[in-house]
């Protein structure tokens, strides 16, 4: 409930009716009625219908809807698209008068940008942003200020100004405690202020920091707070050699995690349960309309027979009603059967998300880890290593993370391998790339063949970046999939010089080449390296679909 109270806050600002008739409170309104019900669908439905006349509007009126369709995209996860509708707002020409809503628009999009390349992990985007926000943010309340001001405190905590980003943090809690509207919110402070105070070892302040964000959430019912701080605390505990109080603190959160997965569950069966009981009430009814039906046409046949043939009668009515009786029963027995196999179905799916999104979640842990451990690591082979690893890790997060938001289970290659390349290539610093991304959007896989063509995608691409692409000169690089019938082919071809003479690639020692090697077998299939114009790997591969129908 307090997610949705903040998404409805941050559309409140600048809602009204603008002499163009564009309703921006009756269009609030709207979206958050179908975002209360997580009908998602249809609050995209509402924004397409008035970007259909974005083009009728003032720019006024254009600029508060481009920015509020990106909000909306932002919170579905849609981050790429959001960025292009806030830079659509951004570059909308407008009438000097009305310079003082743009300027204000302006400021809120900084402040969304931020946001969102903080949320992407594209730290320098979002430091970016953030200080063109503070230059000037006197448009910005302050209650929205004292959550953008976590950010900050975050990139000082990173570079090891843990005073100035306590400094921040306290400023923020500080408001937040005394402000009911921005009071529920405090554990988006706290925790943070929490992991600052594991780092720097002040035990005393991190208990009790912790124990106020403990009271917060149990004060404003917030289970799920509750449960990431315990996490935090467990894992700030056994850093500190505190063992008893980590094991404690996540036991409790596993304990507040499985009940809220039980109440969600119980939720759900509780509606399939009312939809069963309204569909048997529905079927009883014309069950026994048919059964009357039946005895009323028998009656009047009853009563045109002569005596010499009732017995006859008598034993034809009472096979119909046996039939009917029989029939209406294999309905029932039908119907039960549907209910209670969309219901495992159900919650078969639930259960398979809840997996991928933890596992997801996993791999992130151990990503931030690996990047918390390159910090400390000066040799600069043992570092590249260590990045080379959170990559790969990264990797396989972005599948999971694509498995869970989709309802298929299937996986497009496309959107995951223009994310790949964004983050390999903030990695090694070099964005002069010229890419021809040749993947459909109808390139689909599953589990068994995504994370192993993943992976091999990272490693090709990667050994590009590394070895073939170089500052200061055009870097082309061709990533392509292509389904082949049976057999599907991966390319990846940059423009560098190649790998030298006499090497031997299939004997290679390469970790990168050898788990290329590995994991084309492991897919059915056999790596291919030629040189043309630079270096081209072809990796020929059975989907999963394939591979059993071989075996």
């Amino acid at each position: 409930m307090r997610n949705v109270l903040i998404f409805f806050l941050f559309l409140l600002p600048l809602a009204a009716v603008s002499q163009d008739g564009f309703d921006m409170a009756k269009l609030v309104d709207t979206i958050v009625k179908y975002r209360d019900a997580s009908d998602y669908e249809m609050c995209t439905k509402v924004f397409q219908t008035h970007l259909k006349r974005a083009d009728q509007y003032s720019p006024k009126s254009k600029g508060q809807l481009f920015y509020y369709y990106s909000k909306f995209l932002k919170h579905v996860g849609k981050y790429d698209q959001s960025l292009l509708y806030l830079t659509k707002a951004q570059l909308i020409p407008h009438d000097p008068n009305e310079a003082e809503f743009f300027d204000k628009t302006e400021q809120l999009i900084y402040r969304q940008k931020a946001y969102i390349y903080f949320d992407t992990h594209e730290m320098d985007s979002s430091r970016r942003y953030l200080n063109l926000l503070l230059e000037d943010h006197s448009f910005i309340a302050d209650r929205t200020m004292s959550f953008v001001r976590n950010i900050q405190g975050y990139f000082e905590f990173l570079d090891g100004n843990y005073a100035e980003a306590e400094k921040i943090y306290l400023s923020g809690i500080e408001y937040q405690r005394t402000h009911e509207d921005t009071y529920c919110g405090l554990p988006l402070t706290t925790v943070k202020l929490m992991q600052l105070y594991g780092k720097t070892g002040e035990l005393d302040k991190l208990k009790a920091i912790f124990d106020e964000t403990i009271a917060v959430c149990k004060k404003c019912n917030s289970q799920q707070d509750e449960s990431y701080a315990r996490y935090v605390m467990a894992e700030l505990s056994d850093d500190n050699q505190d063992y008893k109080t980590a094991f404690a603190q996540y036991k409790i959160a596993r304990t507040m995690d499985d009940s809220l997965k039980e109440v969600k569950n119980h939720e759900a069966l509780a509606d399939l349960d009312k939809k069963y009981q309204s569909d048997l009430k529905d079927e009883t009814i014309r069950s026994q309309k048919e059964k009357e039906r039946a005895s009323q046409i028998a009656q009047v046949e009853k009563d045109k027979l002569t005596n010499t043939i009732f017995i006859g009668l008598v034993v034809v009515i009472t096979i119909i009603i046996f039939f009917l009786w029989r029939n209406s029963r294999q309905r029932i027995v039908l119907r039960q059967q549907k209910v209670e196999i969309e219901r495992n179905l159900n919650e078969k799916q639930l259960l398979l998300k809840e997996i991928h999104h933890r596992v997801k979640n996993n791999f992130q842990i151990v990503s931030s880890l690996l990047e918390l451990q390159a910090k400390g690591i000066e040799d600069e082979k043992a570092l590249q290593l260590a990045l080379e690893g959170q990559n790969r890790v990264k990797s396989m997060a972005f599948i999971h993370q694509k498995l869970y938001q989709n309802d298929d289970f299937l996986i497009s290659f496309d959107d995951f391998t223009e994310k790949l390349i964004k983050e390999i290539g903030s990695m090694y610093a070099i964005k002069d790339v010229v890419l021809d991304l040749q993947i459909s959007k109808e390139t689909l896989f599953d589990v068994d063949t995504a994370i192993p063509l993943g992976l091999m995608i990272n490693e090709l691409i990667t050994n590009a970046f590394k070895y073939g692409f170089q500052k200061g000169r055009e870097n082309k690089l061709l990533v392509r999939i292509e389904d082949l019938g049976e057999k599907n082919i991966l390319v990846v071809q940059d423009n560098g010089p190649g790998i030298p003479e006499g090497i031997n690639i299939a004997k290679s020692k390469s970790l990168g080449m050898r788990l290329v090697r590995r994991l084309s077998k492991q897919l059915g299939g056999e790596m291919h390296y030629s040189f043309q114009n630079g270096a081209e790997f072809r990796v020929v591969f059975r989907d999963t679909q394939s591979r059993m129908e071989e075996d």
